[in-house]
């Protein structure tokens, strides 16, 4: 705090958007319990919606014990409902550390089936997930042992990824063997609580029927991308093929809510990112041409705190951080993260 050089007793003279960083990194804190509640009140009691949605955001894998007093709270009171979703995201992703947040997300989930997609997205890869789960329509009832229970706390415990990968002939070969080998590595390694499925030389007539099949929470494209935001496929005879943005993003919206993350691992693929987070929660694109290693590097971090029960926001950040610890911070800046 000292390195940004303002007066925390004069917070309230600063811009909004200001006050929505400041309120992040107080609240969020660990090293003073004390300090990051005050700040927690302060921020939720602020007049400007932009500076409460920047302190919502913040919060989003922080929890502490006592923390569910200002929060709750701030949830009933608050009336901006982008606000709102995002204190609810909150609950969703903390909600198997706190009884009292499972209420509030189980309540919206069950009046509002708008939400139920971004729910699901926040709460995949906690206790909380299976529990959503069993309450959508379909969602199965527990049998006679409770056999049910155990196999859906068991599901929600594991995240199923497709790896998709294209390297057409006439284009630039790329390491995609290797990407599969590092994912599956990482994943073996740091808890195997992630499943990997995984399909090369992907032609474009058989795109559907992978993902019919698999029903995965994370498709990842390893690839080429072309300067149209376009990821590039086979044709029958192995050639490129540019898929349409458009089409794209329709097919992933009809695999939700299974599909909670899209990666784009490949170049110019921000616009098409974009296009997706508006059916999917989380996105990630890349703003420009990306180097092998960066693609490389980024893919086995980002699964690697997966693997250890990191969100996907908290992944992309392992993600950029390697590249920039171990490759080039030019290449970092191309990943970008959409939530829808």
């Amino acid at each position: 705090m000292k390195n940004l050089g303002i007066n925390l007793g004069n917070l309230s003279q600063e811009p909004p958007n200001v006050r929505a960083k400041v309120y992040g990194l107080l609240a969020t804190d660990q090293s003073d319990q004390m300090r990051r509640q005050d700040y927690l009140i302060q921020g939720s009691d602020d007049v400007h919606h932009e500076a409460r949605l920047g302190l919502a955001s913040a919060l989003l894998d922080t929890y502490y014990d006592g923390m569910e007093t200002v929060t709750v709270e701030w949830l009933e009171q608050e009336p901006d409902p982008s606000v709102r979703l995002a204190l609810l995201g909150h609950f969703a992703r903390c909600g198997s550390r706190c009884e009292a947040y499972k209420e509030f997300v189980f309540d919206e989930f069950d009046r509002s089936p708008s939400s139920q997609e971004r729910l699901l997205g926040m709460a995949a890869g906690t206790s909380l997930y299976g529990a959503l789960k069993k309450r959508q329509p379909g969602g199965g009832t527990s049998d006679l042992f409770g056999f049910d229970k155990y196999k859906a706390e068991e599901e929600s415990k594991r995240m199923k990824i497709l790896m998709l990968s294209a390297s057409p002939e006439q284009e630039e070969r790329l390491r995609v063997d290797e990407e599969n080998r590092e994912l599956k590595r990482q994943i073996r390694e740091n808890g195997g609580k992630l499943e990997i499925e995984s399909e090369f030389a992907v032609k474009v007539s058989d795109l559907q029927g992978h993902l019919l099949r698999q029903r995965p929470n994370v498709l990842h494209f390893s690839g080429h991308g072309s300067s149209a935001s376009s990821i590039i496929l086979e044709n029958s005879t192995g050639e490129a093929f540019e898929v349409p943005p458009g089409a794209l993003s329709d097919l992933v919206k009809m695999f939700k809510p299974d599909l909670t993350c899209v990666v784009l691992n490949c170049c110019y693929s921000s616009d098409q990112a974009l296009a997706i987070a508006k059916h999917i929660p989380f996105v990630i694109g890349c703003d420009d041409s990306v180097g092998d290693a960066a693609a490389l590097t980024f893919s086995y971090a980002f699964y690697r705190a997966l693997s250890h029960g990191r969100s996907f926001e908290d992944a992309f950040l392992f993600g950029v951080n390697e590249i920039n610890l171990t490759s080039d911070r030019e290449q970092s800046r191309m990943y970008k993260f959409h939530q829808g």
